[in-house]
């Protein structure tokens, strides 16, 4: 082994120290002891404590990099996922109207109860922009059935 017991114990030390956490400190050496491992079977190392304090210096910046990374994808998943679209919502009313339409059309039989079984009427402007009407339809009031109530509107 290229470097001994007390080296190893002082890097997790000096690891823990700088991250405030004894595991990470732990795994960070493990890593860093295989790496100088492998790097010392094909090159000669003059001061292999010196370069294993280097090699996980340099892995504990590279985690927290990558922690700031995957914490901001995080934050941009959840500002993105966090409600759905004007366009999302008017697309899955269109869907859940689809749906219902075609199961009154295979069973006419078939009793439609909506949350809310009234059909609610909407001004659309064709000279306002896709946007504008979307964000008109998508204040309608939200439910998984009150896609049915036109079509209830339009069976009685």
């Amino acid at each position: 082994m290229p470097v001994g017991e007390d080296t190893r114990t002082r890097l997790i030390q000096y690891l823990a120290k700088k991250t405030g956490d004894w595991h990470l400190a732990e795994d960070l050496t493990q890593d860093a002891i295989i790496r100088l491992i492998r790097f010392t079977e094909q090159e000669r190392v003059e001061n292999p404590p010196a370069l294993l304090f280097k090699i996980a210096e340099n892995l504990m910046l590279n985690h927290f990099r990558q922690q700031r990374r995957r914490a901001s994808i995080e934050l941009v998943d959840e500002i993105e996922g966090d409600a759905p679209t004007s366009e999302q919502i008017v697309i899955d009313r269109e869907q859940l109207g689809l749906v219902a339409a075609a199961i009154l059309r295979r069973n006419p039989s078939a009793e439609v109860i909506p949350f809310e079984s009234r059909a609610v009427e909407i001004v659309l402007n064709a000279r306002d922009t896709v946007m504008t009407n979307a964000e008109r339809l998508a204040s309608l009031p939200c439910g998984g059935t009150n896609c049915s109530a036109p079509l209830a509107y339009l069976n009685q």
